[in-house]
């Protein structure tokens, strides 16, 4: 179910850069309140159309999400 909500909600978002995309996945997943937004912040971490953009740079914003998700989901 969620994966089709964030399909929904990611199809009319741009990525016209690797800067906007990795910004856009860390303020979503810093600012979260709720467990579904942190959710949400990695389904847009391995979004398709952002697959140019998964790559070695971006370790770090993974192993923030990893480090400080402390839930056994996230990873």
């Amino acid at each position: 179910m969620q994966r089709q909500s964030f399909k929904k909600i990611f199809a009319d978002m741009d990525f016209p850069s690797r800067e906007v995309w990795r910004k856009t996945v860390a303020q979503l997943w810093r600012v979260a309140k709720y467990h579904e937004e942190r959710c949400a912040a990695i389904a847009l971490a391995g979004e398709k159309r952002a697959v140019a953009f998964q790559s070695p740079p971006e370790i770090p914003l993974y192993e923030e999400i990893i480090v400080t998700g402390g839930w056994w989901d996230y990873v």
